[in-house]
């Protein structure tokens, strides 16, 4: 019985440092290379056309991955941990950024509104909801177990 009990335990510490570890960077380097790659690119686009371009792709792969409903974590979901909610905040960027690239690129209007896209729709775009419901949706369940808190990802941090 005590021999049963230490494999158990062998079990337990083997999967808690070896597999978790393991899943944990094989889905989020699977998210990050095949979705979120395309966020970060259009996020750091220096045009309307450029973002908008990777922002396609991002919404494309969203979908490819079924990550447009449903929800991003397993306790305490609200309408702001729902993809679908978040979804439709994606598409609107999509159409925000479309009806923008009619502007002519040296007017003030695009550089006003490139300005103010860049500065707040993506510093509080929620990538990290997306990334967190894709660990949910391929199993990595431990990593989606709270919602993940949305924060201005262009605020710098205190030092």
């Amino acid at each position: 019985m005590d021999n049963l009990f230490g494999l158990m335990f062998i079990g337990i510490i083997l999967a808690l440092t070896v597999i978790v570890p393991y899943q944990f960077i094989s889905v989020g380097y699977s998210f990050d290379s095949n979705v979120g790659q395309w966020f970060e690119l259009s996020d750091k686009a220096s045009t309307i056309d450029r973002k908008l371009e990777y922002l396609g792709k991002f919404d494309a792969a969203v979908q490819k991955y079924g990550l447009t409903e449903g929800q991003s974590t397993v306790f305490f979901p609200t309408k702001e941990t729902s993809l679908e909610e978040n979804y439709i905040v994606l598409k609107t960027l999509l159409q925000r950024l479309n009806e923008t690239s009619n502007l002519s690129v040296s007017s003030q209007e695009y550089q006003w509104a490139l300005k103010q896209i860049t500065e707040n729709e993506y510093c509080w775009f929620h990538i990290a909801l997306f990334k967190q419901a894709f660990y949910l949706k391929y199993g990595s369940y431990m990593f989606a177990l709270l919602p993940s808190p949305n924060e201005n990802r262009c605020a710098r941090s205190e030092s």
